[in-house]
C-alpha cells in the first residue's frame, strides 16, 4: 500500500524559507553586519554516524558553521532535503547559524531540524519521528554572559502496513524509547556553560542506537558560543605533526596530535604524542603541535607549528627526519605581515640515500614509488598555510602531510 504522506513536515523544515531544492547549496548573508567586542561562533548538523556499516560520507549532514567571528549580523543556512543514510533516513533537514546584535545584547546562534526521521523498515512497519529539532543561544548583556538550549520532538510512531499509526511514548531523561529487534531512542545531550569570560551552549536532539549493527546516530546537533578578551584581531588557526589520506579521500590516520587556536588567542600551548602508526604505511615519532596568540607593542601576533622527529615509511624504504612546518602572521592595522620563517626539513633519505631538496617543486623516488612535496604553501590576505613536507605513497595511494601549520588574523574593525 501506498505511504501516507505528512504535508505538515514541509512546513516543519522550511518556515520562514523559500523553497528549497534537493541538492541545493547552503547559503550566507554577510551585508549590515556590525562589529562588536566578543569573539563568536556557531554551528549544527542533522546526524552524525558512529560505527555500523553507513554510507561513506554520511558524517554531519546538512552541516553548516560560523567560525571565529566579531562580526554581527551574520548568516548561514544549509538544507538538505532527503538523505539515505543506510539503517534510517532523513527529510526535510536544514541547519541555520547567526549572529546577531539587538540592543546591548550581542548573541550567538545554532539551529537545526528534521522533518522526518524514517527507520528501516521492521516486520511490523516503518518506525517515524516526526519535527525533531535543537537551539542553542549564547549571548551577553549587561548582566553578563548566558547560554540556553533547547529541544523537541513533535512524535514518535508505528507506520504498519496495514491501519492506522500507533503513536508511541516520547523518550524522557533516563527513560528511553526501546523498539525490540530495531533501536534504542534517547534524549540527546544538553549543556551549557557561564563563565565571566564567555559562554558556550550545545544540545543533541536524540540519540539513536540501532541494536542489530551498533551503530549511534545523532541527531539535530547544535552549538554555540561568545567569548570575551577579543584584541584588535580575530584569530583562527590549526596545527598538527602528521594526517593521512587515501588518495580517493579515506582518512587512513587524522591530523595528530591536533591544535586549533582560539579566536582570542592564546598564551603557548602544545600536545605531544611519543610514537603513532599511520595505517600500514609509515611509523611516526617525536610528533608535536604548538600554538600561541598575544598582542606584542600594539599589533597582534600569532604562529602554529607542527613537528615530527622522524618517520619510517614503507618498513625503511623512506625516511624522513626533523620536519617542523612553522607559520606566522602579524597584524599591523589593516596589513597581515606573515611567513613561514622555522620550517625546516633536517634530512630525506630514500633506500639509505640522501635526497637534496633544493628549492625543487615534486621529487619522484625510484620507479613511481613515492612522489615528495617540500614547503607546500598557501597564502591568503590574512593568513598563511604550510605543510612542510607532503609524501605521496604512489603504490600504496596514500597521502601523508608531515609538519602542518595554518594561521591569520583578521581586523576586528573595532
Amino acid at each position: 500500500m501506498n505511504r501516507k504522506t505528512l504535508p505538515v513536515l514541509t512546513a516543519f523544515a522550511l518556515v520562514g524559507t523559500a523553497t528549497v531544492l534537493a541538492g541545493a547549496p547552503a547559503t550566507a548573508s554577510h551585508n549590515g553586519t556590525t562589529p562588536t567586542a566578543f569573539a563568536l561562533s556557531a554551528s549544527g548538523y542533522s546526524t552524525r554516524v558512529v560505527g555500523g556499516d553507513v554510507p561513506a560520507g554520511s558524517d554531519r549532514s546538512a552541516y553548516q558553521v560560523i567560525g571565529c567571528t566579531n562580526l554581527a549580523g551574520l548568516h548561514k543556512s544549509n538544507p538538505e532535503v532527503d538523505v539515505n543514510l543506510g539503517e534510517f533516513r532523513i527529510s526535510g533537514a536544514r541547519t541555520d547559524v547567526a549572529t546577531t546584535k539587538k540592543g546591548g545584547t550581542v548573541s550567538s546562534w545554532g539551529r537545526n531540524r528534521i522533518a522526518q526521521v524514517v527507520l528501516a523498515d521492521t516486520g511490523a512497519g516503518r518506525v517515524v519521528l516526526e519535527g525533531v529539532s535543537s537551539k542553542s543561544r549564547a549571548w551577553h548583556n549587561g548582566t553578563g554572559f548566558h547560554a540556553s538550549t533547547r529541544t523537541s520532538v513533535v512524535a514518535i510512531t508505528l507506520d504498519p502496513l496495514v491501519g492506522p499509526d500507533v503513536p508511541l511514548v516520547l523518550p524522557t531523561p533516563g527513560n528511553p524509547l526501546r523498539i525490540p529487534g530495531v533501536a534504542v531512542i534517547s534524549v540527546g545531550d544538553r549543556d551549557t556553560t557561564e563563565r565571566a569570560n564567555g559562554a558556550q551552549a550545545n544540545a543533541d536532539a536524540l540519540r539513536i542506537k540501532f541494536i542489530p549493527t551498533g551503530t549511534v546516530a545523532y541527531l539535530a546537533h547544535s552549538r554555540a558560543e561568545i567569548m570575551s578578551g577579543l584584541a584588535r584581531g580575530v584569530y583562527s588557526g590549526s596545527s598538527y605533526a602528521t594526517r593521512a589520506n587515501a588518495l580517493e579521500g579515506t582518512v587512513v590516520s587524522g591530523p595528530t596530535p591536533l591544535l586549533i587556536m582560539p579566536c582570542v588567542g592564546t598564551e603557548f600551548e602544545r600536545a605531544d604524542i611519543a610514537r603513532l602508526t599511520l595505517g600500514n604505511v609509515a611509523i611516526a615519532r617525536g610528533l608535536n603541535a604548538s600554538q600561541r596568540g598575544v598582542v606584542r607593542d600594539g599589533n597582534p601576533t600569532a604562529f602554529e607549528r607542527g613537528k615530527v622527529a622522524r618517520t619510517n615509511f614503507l618498513n625503511g624504504t623512506l625516511v624522513v627526519r626533523g620536519v617542523v612546518g612553522k607559520a606566522n602572521v602579524t597584524l599591523d592595522g589593516n596589513q597581515a605581515s606573515k611567513n613561514t620563517k622555522g620550517t625546516t626539513i633536517a634530512e630525506v633519505r630514500f633506500n639509505g640515500r640522501l635526497i637534496n631538496l633544493g628549492s625543487r617543486d615534486s621529487i619522484t623516488l625510484g620507479n613511481n614509488v613515492a612522489t615528495i612535496e617540500p614547503r607546500v604553501v598557501k597564502r591568503t590576505k590574512y593568513g598563511i598555510e604550510v605543510t612542510a613536507l607532503r609524501v605521496t605513497l604512489l603504490q600504496r595511494g596514500v597521502v601523508v602531510n608531515l609538519g602542518h601549520a595554518k594561521v591569520g588574523i583578521r581586523p576586528s574593525g573595532l
